[in-house]
């Protein structure tokens, strides 16, 4: 994967050029930029002197990363992405000191479009609560077999998922209550 940016005849990136495209399709979108999307801003400032043909396109890997976890029996799914290497590096360490399970893959893999993501959840107690109430699923780890605990712990290490945890069902007991 690489990230291609139009550039413009100052340096600045043309608004709404960047994009992430697979490494086959490289020529082809430097290309479309060039020709149709260059010539287009160029008549948008050619009162400034722009020239379509002093236009150039950076080229960049990819730096988005994802966490994948793929465990015997469930669907692979991905944490992410994460625009720090270290950052996802931590995520698959405390996922991997939770989970502990023999047969469970985790790796930091270039980020793929194409995983289904799990966002990452509330670490505020009171929206986490919310959370929890709205997406059931998400809590007992259904649809992907990484649970609100997993996931959390993933997030901020395993002592501080199990503290935000007690706070959210804390917060989630006293809101039935009031409720009733």
């Amino acid at each position: 994967m690489q990230e291609l940016r139009l550039i413009d005849p100052d340096g600045y990136t043309v608004p709404d050029t960047i994009r992430t495209v697979s490494d086959g399709t490289v020529d082809e979108i430097r290309q479309h930029l060039l020709t149709e999307v260059a010539p287009v801003h160029a008549a948008q400032w050619a009162g400034f002197g722009y020239d379509a043909r002093r236009y150039t396109v950076n080229t960049l890997p990819v730096s988005r990363y994802s966490v994948t976890v793929a465990r015997p029996g469930l669907p692979t799914v991905a944490l992410g992405p994460y625009y720090s290497p270290e950052f996802a590096e931590l995520t698959a360490w405390n996922l991997t000191a939770y989970l502990g399970d023999p047969g469970t893959l985790i790796a930091v893999e270039p980020h793929d479009e194409d995983l289904p993501h799990l966002a990452p959840l509330p670490t505020d107690p009171q929206l986490l609560a919310d959370h929890l109430a709205d997406h059931l699923a998400d809590h007992l780890g259904e649809d992907t077999g990484l649970d609100v605990h997993a996931r959390l712990a993933a997030q901020v290490g395993t002592k501080a998922a199990g503290r935000l945890l007690a706070d959210a069902y804390m917060v989630r007991a006293a809101q039935l209550r009031t409720a009733a």
